[in-house]
């Protein structure tokens, strides 16, 4: 079969203008399981001592599982665990979008906080927190930002976030 050259003309003129659409509009790839989140802005500047930022990770750890915890006289407060989700971490899934995962999780896994630990690495910190119910372990990922510790939701269950 004869491609003329027209057909390539054409062809070729098709493809630029999708690529200068696609140029123009700043549309973004979308973001996948395995795919790390854009890197969140350095911190201006951090005066606490790395004690103090490993408590203070452990608390939004602690403050974020007790928003979404369910019991009989606690609902989970969804606002608050979102507000503690990083920047990139909000863009990719909405309010409700993280609503509904967590209420398709059907419960909450019980996490020993006092036994938590956190590594931090630069503007990072992973917080490892034992399971009540088994000997496994869950991390949570977070990133400084503004001064303050945010967790980093990729995947998994809201109650349940997947480290790397």
């Amino acid at each position: 079969m004869k491609v003329t050259l027209a057909r390539q003309g054409r062809a070729a003129l098709l493809v630029l203008a999708v690529l200068a659409v696609i140029s123009l509009t700043g549309c973004r790839k979308p973001f996948g399981f395995f795919e790390r989140p854009a890197a969140s802005p350095a911190p201006r500047s951090s005066t606490a001592a790395p004690r103090d930022l490993g408590k203070a990770a452990i608390r939004t750890v602690t403050d974020y599982v007790a928003a979404l915890e369910l019991r009989p006289s606690h609902t989970p407060d969804y606002d608050a665990a979102y507000a503690l989700l990083s920047r990139a971490s909000q863009s990719y899934q909405s309010r409700a979008e993280f609503q509904r995962a967590h209420e398709a999780m059907k419960g909450m896994p019980q996490y020993d906080l006092a036994a938590a630990k956190t590594t931090l690495k630069g503007d990072t910190a992973t917080v490892v927190v034992p399971l009540e119910e088994d000997p496994a372990t869950s991390a949570f990922q977070l990133v400084l930002e503004d001064g303050a510790w945010k967790v980093v939701y990729r995947g998994g269950a809201p109650g349940m976030p997947s480290a790397e």
